[in-house]
């Protein structure tokens, strides 16, 4: 790494994590192996730099999973695409049947399945960052440009902004430009809303790095969808 580091500053890395515990998953060293190495697989297959902790129940058996070479049991019927239009509705159902108190866990089930790497909610005049999850290497603390007339004009007729390229941001809003480069925001979708009490709530989906993503309209749809059943549940 210091080597690295003489030759080119500022260089990042990056790591995917595969965890089993013992002895609840496995009691023999080989077996607990293989079981963290499949779900390492799962890791890099939902967009790296990231950790997944094996769940019997949601990856099923991993013994003899190998990743690289297209083998199909559980693990593998997990990562497949998911059907967002399905997923969408079960969270909706999810969050206006548990009420606001399911938020959090629906937004993390969100990150988790649409390889997303960061989320945070911002809310109140001052929009202070309520909470957030993810891989944020630092958190960013309040999201004040969000409220000003000439950002409000970017979002579209439902509270909508899309950010595929951050650098777009430079001339227009280098104040919110510089502050994505400091957090290591390369793209992100953003929902603003107001809560029925009139709070202004800004809801930010990041992904970092040299991750770019282009958001599909897919992709917008599902989350939209879900966010607007949160809001309402609350």
């Amino acid at each position: 790494k210091l080597k690295l580091a003489e030759k080119k500053q500022g260089y990042n890395f990056t790591i995917s994590i595969g965890i089993a515990e013992y002895p609840k998953d496995a009691s023999e060293y080989e077996e607990l192996f293989k079981i963290a190495d499949g779900c390492l697989y799962i890791a890099k297959e939902k967009g790296k730099d990231r950790h997944i902790i094996y769940d019997k129940e949601r990856h099923g058996s991993l013994i003899g999973y190998e990743a690289r070479s297209g083998n199909t049991n559980k693990s593998a019927e997990f990562m497949k695409p998911i059907d967002k239009s399905e997923f969408a509705a079960n969270l909706m159902i999810k969050a206006l049947k548990e009420g606001a108190g399911s938020s959090q866990e629906v937004l993390k089930e969100l990150m988790d399945r649409m390889n997303i790497h960061g989320i945070s909610v911002f809310q109140g005049e001052d929009m202070h960052c309520e909470y957030s999850m993810g891989h944020y290497a630092k958190v960013v603390e309040q999201a004040t440009y969000a409220l000003s007339e000439k950002y409000q004009k970017t979002y579209d007729e439902h509270g909508i902004r899309v950010i595929n390229n951050m650098a777009s941001l430079s001339i227009d809003f280098p104040e919110v430009y510089e502050c994505f480069k400091e957090h290591n925001i390369c793209s992100s979708l953003e929902i603003f809303i107001r809560r029925k009490d009139d709070v202004p709530v800004l809801i930010s989906f990041d992904i970092f790095g040299e991750h770019r993503r282009k958001w599909s309209a897919e992709d917008v749809n599902t989350i939209y969808m879900v966010v607007k059943a949160i809001t309402n549940a609350e």
